[in-house]
């Protein structure tokens, strides 16, 4: 009679936990399918291919992240910078690299330069 009571219970144990997995699995994914939808990336390596730059352009009028850094590095130990884009009807990045840790970002506007920003990896 032990036996059948224990059993019943991790039957019940077992139905509670997949119950909860599958209302977490269905509660989480849409939101990270959404986050995903909403922002394009771009990466670029140096000439020699010892640094990157990495940036991230949002479609809901957020700042552009720019990541910079060794090519080794992950994107998320590398370094940051945010870009604000309120100002610009559409907008959208390009990377010209100037020297092997000199990049310039330039912020375009319809395909024309607004702005733009040097940036020099791995000087402190």
């Amino acid at each position: 009679m032990k036996s059948l009571m224990g059993c019943l219970f991790a039957v019940v144990i077992f139905i509670i936990l997949s119950i909860i997995g599958v209302f977490a699995f269905f509660t989480l994914a849409p939101q990270q399918s959404t986050m995903e939808m909403s922002s394009t990336g771009m990466e670029s390596v140096s000439p020699a291919g010892d640094y990157r730059v990495e940036v991230i352009e949002h479609t809901n009028g957020e700042p552009f992240e720019v990541y910079y850094g060794s090519w080794e590095q992950e994107t998320n130990e590398m370094s940051m910078l945010y870009i604000a884009v309120d100002d610009y009807a559409n907008p959208s990045v390009d990377i010209e690299w100037q020297e092997e840790n000199v990049a310039d970002i330039l912020v375009l506007d319809e395909d024309q330069e607004q702005e733009r920003i040097t940036l020099t990896i791995g000087e402190e």
